[in-house]
């Protein structure tokens, strides 16, 4: 499996490249992981993934966030680019961190948005009324605006 392959099949399913940029990433990461540790073909690639994903959660010190996105990126190549889904996988996981949530008070908000004009006032008020990212806010064009029905559409 090479990475243009990798990157025509995500962009084909409409996925960003930023994706194709992280799962050819964990796949490299994954790949140098088995010939290091000299994980023949014989071990079934489920065995060979939970290694892998108990070594990022032992040793590599990732976040439970990272290891999803490796986990998910290797679940992609092998069931959509190598055609052998993996089945019945459990490595040992990474724990998530208990943490309270940081919200911004209204005072401290209007502080922030006296700050800003412009474009990027538009941009943070409609990032803050409408949770929108900032991918998908760059890139609304004047078309996915409906001023009669109040609607933006998001592609």
């Amino acid at each position: 499996m090479n990475e243009q392959s990798l990157r025509e099949k995500i962009r084909s399913q409409g996925k960003e490249s930023s994706t194709a940029d992280a799962y050819w990433h964990w796949w490299q990461r994954y790949v140098g992981y088995v010939r290091q540790n000299k994980i023949g073909k014989e071990t079934q690639a489920e065995r060979a993934v939970e290694r892998f994903l108990s070594t990022l959660a032992n040793h590599g010190n990732v976040s439970s966030n990272t290891q999803n996105q490796a986990f998910s990126a290797l679940c992609y190549v092998y069931r959509h680019c190598l055609n052998r889904p993996l089945e019945n996988v459990s490595a040992l996981r990474a724990k998530a961190p208990q943490r309270v949530r940081e919200v911004v008070d209204q005072s401290e908000l209007l502080a922030m948005f006296e700050h800003l004009h412009g474009p990027a006032l538009l941009c943070a008020r409609m990032m803050y009324a409408s949770s929108f990212r900032i991918g998908e806010l760059a890139k609304i064009r004047i078309k996915d605006i409906s001023f009669e029905r109040k609607q933006i559409t998001i592609h």
